[in-house]
């Protein structure tokens, strides 16, 4: 990998942080489509999300966090294994990737105990 500043990837983390509105919990990965990240795999939503402040990730890069919240609704029953962060304005998926199983009951508020971290570059699996 190429040696890259990491005002470059605070850039992205930057504008990422300002135009994420949304969070949605889903049942299978999807990617960064629209259409499966708010619709066909959609468990849960939560609009108002909020991204943190950009700091050093564990060796090496940057990162910032999806603050942990309480809110929103799961839409129907299903355990969740994915996430994605939207730009609702735009209709554009920013982010998604795993989370732990999160269980939810339709009509129940999602409660995101820990938060989520987007992290530049991705560490090695």
């Amino acid at each position: 990998m190429p040696a890259i500043n990491n005002r470059i990837f605070d850039a992205a983390l930057a504008q990422y942080r300002d135009e994420a509105t949304s969070l949605y919990l889903c049942s299978a990965n999807p990617g960064t489509d629209w259409t499966l990240a708010t619709s066909t795999y959609a468990l849960a939503s939560y609009s108002g999300v909020v991204i943190g402040s950009t700091e050093d990730a564990p060796g090496g890069g940057r990162r910032a966090p999806v603050q942990s919240f309480t809110g929103g609704a799961w839409v129907g029953p299903g355990t969740a294994k994915f996430y994605a962060v939207v730009d609702a304005s735009d209709e554009r998926v920013l982010v998604s990737g795993t989370v732990a199983d999160l269980v939810g009951v339709e009509g129940q508020a999602i409660a995101l105990g820990a938060a989520l971290w987007l992290t530049f570059p991705a560490p090695a699996p």
